[in-house]
């Protein structure tokens, strides 16, 4: 091997270390942190500040418990921990110590202990999330809080009309007006959950669509939308000569109350 090629293995050795390191404030290379902070420093100077910065940050605490403390009250006790070495940026509304933490960690430094935080923000899908930058020289915390989005108003209740139709007919064809009453009922229920909508109720239910017979008055009241007032209306009438047919042809005669005769 020559001279020159010697050469230029030496240079490709030192780029090579150079790349991986960095000169520390007191003239110790001072290693980049191996570990994933992507999601929580904002660039190569603010990482190398926190990870291998000569404020202390960089020491690392045997033991780190918080159980349910507010948010708020966790960073100062950070901040405390760490004697103000860096600064706090957090935000006034919504309110921080609304979130509570729960963290039990050892031997962590300050971006370690931070990046916790964001690991348990993101588990519990929590609208916060902790950013770490220079503000100058100086190491920064910025809490990101995120206000809880707007529920979406609940869909509007469909417009419903009530219809009233003469059953006299279907309800005493075989002098049964009890019997026949539950049976229109029924068909009625049958037919209408057959169209019912995922959010619309089974009838005679709350929210649903509702069905009322007064065998006196041989009256149905119908209390429903548009379009199950039609099917109502369509069935009543398929019903009634059904039934009229069927009755007819046994040879029974269709009795219907003096005072409900037309």
């Amino acid at each position: 091997m020559n001279n020159i090629q010697k050469t230029a293995l030496a240079l490709i050795a030192i780029l090579a270390i150079s790349a991986n390191t960095s000169q520390a404030g007191d003239g110790t290379q001072a290693v980049v942190p191996p570990l994933p902070f992507g999601n929580l420093v904002t660039d190569d100077a603010a990482l190398q500040a926190w990870w291998n910065g000569t404020n202390g940050l960089n020491h690392s605490q045997p033991q780190v418990t918080f159980d349910l403390v507010p948010l708020g009250d966790t960073a100062h006790k950070i901040l405390q921990l760490f004697t103000n070495q860096f600064d706090l940026v957090m935000p006034a509304d919504p309110d921080p110590n609304t979130i509570n933490v729960k963290l039990e960690l050892k031997n962590v430094n300050a971006i370690e202990i931070f990046n916790a935080m964001n690991i348990y923000f993101e588990t519990g899908n929590i609208a916060a999330h902790w950013k770490l930058i220079l503000n100058g020289s100086r190491p920064t915390a910025i809490l990101e809080m995120k206000p809880p989005p707007v529920a979406a108003p609940p869909p509007a209740e469909p417009e419903k009309k009530h219809t009233v139709y003469s059953i006299a007919e279907i309800l005493y064809m075989d002098n049964k007006p009890d019997k026949r009453a539950d049976w229109i009922t029924k068909s009625l229920s049958d037919v209408l959950d057959g169209i019912r909508k995922p959010d619309r109720s089974p009838a005679n239910t709350p929210g649903g669509p509702e069905i009322k017979i007064h065998k006196e008055a041989g009256l149905l009241i119908f209390t429903g939308t548009a379009e199950e007032t039609e099917l109502v209306f369509h069935t009543l009438d398929a019903l009634k000569q059904t039934e009229t047919q069927d009755i007819l042809h046994r040879g029974l005669p269709i009795e219907v109350p003096e005072n409900l005769k037309k």
